[in-house]
């Protein structure tokens, strides 16, 4: 071998010194497939990639530089011819090569006595009648397509003839996804004739009578000495079966499953269905309540603007705390996902992992799905960097600030202020202190979209609500505001 063991794209190029490039095709295939085993995961070739063996391509010189990394050469050859073995001690003097493996050919000798002594017993079984067992006839043809008669399993012949591979030591055999033709007997015998059918599977009594009969019509089939026993054959068909009832079995559970989680989902789509239509029939309620409102303002007094004001604020408190109960729950659900963010991001650094880009894709989506980033950016950035900073929140306190009418693109919309306190806790430091936040938008439930949303602090919020107000013509259902 030339190199330090390391060979390009884990390629092992192989070339042959002497009569070793004259080796019979298949001693040939089973060096090929030694040196295969003895290191795994290396394809074997040749330099010229047209030539049919690897074995049967010459050498060129030795040298790091060369292209083949393996000279093979046969021990009979250093014995009998002097010049070549100089050469070659001179190379491994000069460290141009160094030895590398040696394949025995005794174990293959064997292996080809073996399958002879096999191939004639199965044969005689075959034409007595008696094989007990399935196989293959293999046609000359160089299809590897295999055939079958149509009562056969595919999925079973196909397991079958995977086990027949491993013993096979001819040169042509089906690969490990050959295709698969199912058809009658008659077409069989004109595929096979035609040259579509590179092999015929069955049992000892379907091969004679396939066998039997090309011979009749002289056409040349031969028998693959590798058989599989009949209870081997039964144990994978046993096998099979179970393994289809598990499948079946799975996927019912799976359909059953999916059936739940539908029927669930249709019902919570039918409650958010009714739910909206409750808040829709408030919404109307409150528009008609705050027309009643403003007939009022131009009629009566301050004093009767006061006492209509209250009676609204009795009519759409309900609506109120509705849109508040709505807003705590986002801003509980915001504060546990970016809770939950901090301490997984602090579990995965100390553990050393790294997340997947699928992974990491999918968790931003998550977080969009759970937060109200788009809406309230400032808040939710300081959420998190608090979060961040080891502050731990308490029971958020949530209340209506104020509730009524905005403009937006010349429809009156609900507008809404909610008033929330935040009790923060931090240990390291050994603090406590309550954060007061107040949000702001128009609630357009039309387009099911929250508008022109705003946060402020609460010490900020007096002068900068009455900007808000002025730009969107804020009318308030909550507060009494001069004429």
């Amino acid at each position: 071998v030339t190199g330090d063991l390391y060979f390009r794209e884990n390629k092992m190029v192989v070339c042959s010194l002497g009569e070793a490039q004259n080796v019979d095709s298949q001693f040939s295939q089973f060096a090929t497939r030694t040196l295969t085993k003895l290191h795994p995961g290396l394809e074997i070739e040749a330099p010229n990639s047209l030539m049919a063996s690897s074995w049967a391509t010459a050498c060129g010189v030795f040298g790091r530089d060369s292209r083949n990394d393996v000279f093979a050469v046969l021990r009979s050859d250093l014995i009998a011819h002097s010049d070549l073995q100089e050469k070659i001690v001179a190379a491994l003097s000069q460290k141009q090569i160094r030895w590398f493996d040696q394949i025995d050919r005794s174990p293959f000798d064997l292996l080809v006595a073996q399958r002879e002594e096999t191939e004639k017993r199965v044969k005689a079984q075959l034409r007595a009648g008696t094989l007990d067992g399935l196989g293959l006839l293999a046609t000359e043809n160089r299809s590897t397509t295999l055939c079958a008669l149509d009562n056969e399993d595919s999925e079973f012949v196909s397991r079958l003839v995977a086990d027949i591979n491993l013993g096979i030591t001819l040169d042509k055999k089906p690969g490990d996804k050959s295709d698969i033709t199912l058809a009658s007997i008659d077409d069989l015998f004109i595929s096979t004739k035609s040259g579509r059918c590179g092999f015929i599977f069955g049992d000892g009594k379907t091969l004679k009578m396939f066998l039997d009969a090309f011979e009749r019509d002289g056409y040349q089939v031969s028998l693959i000495p590798v058989v599989i026993p009949r209870q081997r054959a039964e144990t994978i068909l046993a096998t099979l079966q179970s393994e289809r009832r598990l499948t079946q079995e799975r996927l019912t559970n799976e359909q059953s499953e999916q059936a739940i989680a539908a029927a669930a989902a249709e019902k919570k789509l039918a409650d958010q269905r009714a739910a909206e239509l409750k808040l829709e029939t408030q919404r109307q309620q409150a528009l008609a309540e705050q027309q009643k409102l403003e007939e009022a303002r131009r009629k009566n007094d301050e004093a009767a603007r006061r006492e209509e004001l209250q009676r609204m604020r009795s009519v759409v408190a309900s609506r109120g705390r509705a849109v508040v109960d709505a807003l705590h729950q986002r801003i509980r659900k915001q504060i546990l996902s970016v809770v939950q963010e901090v301490r997984g991001t602090q579990q995965r650094s100390l553990l050393g992992q790294v997340l997947s880009e699928e992974a990491q894709r999918a968790l931003l989506l998550k977080y969009s799905n759970e937060r109200m980033g788009d809406e309230f950016p400032d808040w939710s950035a300081a959420l998190l960097k608090s979060v961040k900073e080891e502050w731990e929140y308490g029971d958020t306190q949530s209340s209506l600030e104020d509730y009524g009418q905005a403009k937006w693109k010349s429809r009156n919309i609900e507008a809404i202020a909610v008033k929330a306190e935040f009790p923060m806790t931090n240990k390291i430091i050994g603090e406590r202190k309550t954060d007061c936040t107040v949000f702001v938008w128009i609630n357009d439930e039309e387009f099911s979209f929250w508008r022109q949303t705003v946060s402020y602090s609460c010490d900020a919020y007096q002068v900068s609500f009455r900007q808000w107000a002025l730009a969107n013509s804020f009318t308030s259902q909550w507060k009494l505001t001069p004429k």
